[in-house]
């Protein structure tokens, strides 16, 4: 489902250098034929994220020029770095709000993927809505990973593959095997059995009362099929069933697993779906410590 056979990866540059995580993430996750944007976004300093045009001697216009300095020199650095491991990357810098920035350019880019680092905030961070990270998520159409924590040093990765078996997450399940980290090296297909207006939050899709008297899904059987397709891209794939609510069971099988990243579907495209955060991506993003790549489809752009 990518664009074309070159992968564009956006890397975002945070001005602290704690990119450099995100762009070990990418390289671990080994991707083919990969090309990384760094997108760098010198904030403005306005309330309203304005940058006006200013008379060079004014003071904020300093302060900008000085800024813009020392983000092209670590775009450059960086851009260096990559280069010497085969990587080809290019440079960006922008004047703005970085999460509207970084959006925009990995729209008018096509770019198969936005990358941003961030941190766990905790249940009373997540009322803040500063973060890059979850105005990406909001204000983007794109699959999203989400790093909080440096890869592991072992040689694969292990991840969890969060499903609901729904139409929607079996299409986003084309993305994953269209980008096939080779980087990864133990899957885990994890579905919760937790009543079906539980497990559709699992997505932050809305579920009505026809959901709640449905057919019950043969979970096992589900997840073995799944399973079963994606062991050509990854061999070691085997399937968990929990019977605790979504968030319960990822944090469960994310502990168990020791697993470094949890994979899941984002239902909700539309910018006002995207502002319900209360839906477990977001939990997920928000409020954990785990790395995080929220699957969405491009066809779905500006529903």
């Amino acid at each position: 489902m990518m664009l074309s056979n070159m992968m564009r990866v956006l890397v975002g540059v945070d001005g602290e250098g704690s990119f450099w995580q995100v762009v070990e993430y990418v390289k671990r996750l080994a991707f083919d034929q990969v090309e990384i944007d760094l997108v760098r976004v010198v904030e403005s300093i306005l309330p309203d994220k304005s940058t006006p045009e200013l008379p060079a001697d004014h003071p904020l216009a300093s302060y900008y020029r000085m800024q813009a300095k020392s983000a092209q020199e670590m775009l450059d650095a960086a851009q260096a770095a990559l280069a010497k491991d085969g990587i080809p990357a290019r440079t960006f810098l922008y004047y703005g709000d970085a999460a509207r920035e970084i959006v925009s350019h990995a729209d008018r880019e096509s770019c198969d993927l936005i990358t941003v680092r961030s941190s766990s905030k905790g249940k009373w961070g997540s009322l803040f809505f500063g973060s890059v990270s979850k105005g990406v998520l909001i204000g983007s159409n794109k699959s999203t990973l989400i790093v909080k924590a440096p890869p592991p040093p072992t040689d694969k990765l292990t991840a969890v593959l969060a499903t609901d078996h729904s139409p929607y997450f079996n299409r986003c399940l084309e993305i994953l095997v269209a980008i096939a980290p080779k980087g990864i090296g133990r899957m885990i297909a994890m579905t919760s059995t937790a009543p079906a207006k539980l497990v559709h939050a699992l997505l932050g899709k809305t579920s009505g009362l026809g959901d709640l008297t449905a057919a019950t899904m043969d979970e096992e059987a589900a997840n073995n099929a799944l399973c079963e397709k994606l062991r050509e891209k990854f061999p070691n794939c085997y399937s968990v069933i929990k019977e605790n609510d979504p968030a319960e069971a990822i944090a469960e099988t994310m502990k168990e697993a020791s697993a470094d990243l949890l994979i899941m579907g984002a239902q909700g495209h539309g910018y006002f779906e995207r502002l319900r955060l209360g839906s477990q991506s977001f939990h997920q993003v928000v409020n954990t410590p785990h790395n995080v790549l929220i699957l969405r489809l491009p066809s779905e752009k500006g529903s």
